[in-house]
């Protein structure tokens, strides 16, 4: 039974050889194929980091202009309560201002009184005087 022929080994050996070149050649095309995928697969996604960098970058634009909105917003913010200080202090001024006005208006009126006292004092003096020389 383990009489083989030399002539069937022979033969097995070609379909083997052959079997062997057929799929060394599948192989090769497998191994294209893919090194074709990969490569497209790394070209795609190199397109889409680009496409991602390029959509951080806007992101990272518009992060820098809010941001710069806010630092202006903030300005003005700080400017207006300065300006509403400034309202304030005058207004506290203004309010003195017009109790230093009513004060002296009563002062004023005050005196214009007295002058007027005076006046009819002086009057009254006077025609005394008058009284007083002619007889």
């Amino acid at each position: 039974q383990l009489t083989v022929n030399v002539g069937d080994l022979r033969s097995e050996i070609k379909d083997l050889e052959r079997d062997n070149i057929y799929l060394r050649e599948k192989l090769e095309r497998v191994n294209q194929e893919h090194s074709a995928l990969v490569a497209q697969l790394e070209s795609e996604a190199d397109g889409e980091g680009v496409e991602l960098h390029a959509i951080q970058a806007k992101c990272n634009l518009k992060e820098q202009q809010l941001n710069n909105a806010l630092s202006e917003i903030e300005v003005m913010r700080e400017t207006l309560q300065g300006k509403c200080d400034a309202l304030n202090e005058l207004e506290t001024t203004l309010s003195d201002q017009r109790d230093v006005n009513v004060d002296l208006q009563n002062l004023i009126n005050e005196l214009k009184d007295r002058c007027e006292v005076l006046g009819e004092k002086r009057k009254k003096y006077r025609l005394r005087l008058c009284v007083d020389t002619t007889a």
